[in-house]
């Protein structure tokens, strides 16, 4: 089974001027946000990007007047690709977290950005840990999942793992966009969280 990013679009992909608090989340939805290859193959599991956090903050832990993120916990990423992929199909197929972007009071976009963005060995500076964005993000969490499958049960072919990870996930409809055509290319599943220290994939190989 082959676990792709469905890939990022950047500010510059946009329309010069593009307000991107007043057309979020829309404009996930043009043709300059399609996901690109290999990420639209009917035989790959595309992983695209929610946010998991929309309070911004400095390194501190402080917070400045004015930043703003754009997209709020559990909505697609600002930076996130969609569908349709091959023949139509929908794409992202999964989603996971994998950041958010921030507006500061200038509406100058700050990314990454402590609070939203995800930790990473990426780093700019001396520290070992730092901050990043994007579906390359999300995809290894679902990756590791479709991993923790075959180790249970090493037999399994692609289409069942495929299967048992769509059966953990929950859909995902931005509110937003609803009312577009099954442009529901956002409709994808993300893998269920649950309470109490258990980890989502328990639901697959218990």
């Amino acid at each position: 089974m082959i676990v792709v990013a469905a890939g990022n679009q950047r500010p510059d992909d946009l329309p010069p001027a593009t307000d991107l608090l007043s057309t979020y989340p829309n404009y996930l939805l043009t043709e300059g946000a399609r996901v690109p290859e290999p990420a639209i193959a009917a035989n790959t599991v595309t992983v695209g990007s929610i946010a998991h956090a929309d309070t911004p903050q400095t390194l501190d832990g402080t917070s400045r007047p004015g930043d703003r993120a754009i997209a709020g916990p559990a909505q697609p990423s600002p930076f996130t690709r969609t569908g349709p992929g091959t023949a139509g199909a929908i794409k992202p197929d999964l989603v996971e977290h994998g950041g958010n972007w921030v507006l500061d009071d200038t509406d100058r976009l700050r990314d990454p950005e402590h609070g939203v963005s995800m930790i990473s060995l990426l780093r700019r500076d001396a520290r070992l840990f730092g901050v990043a964005n994007g579906t390359s993000f999300a995809a290894p969490r679902v990756a590791r999942l479709a991993a923790a499958i075959l180790n249970r049960y090493p037999d399994a072919g692609a289409n069942l793992v495929r299967a048992l990870l769509g059966g953990i996930s929950v859909p995902m409809i931005h509110k937003g966009i609803a009312e577009l055509e099954v442009g529901d290319h956002l409709e994808a599943g993300r893998v269920r969280r649950r309470g109490g220290g258990r980890h989502p994939s328990d639901d697959v190989y218990r």
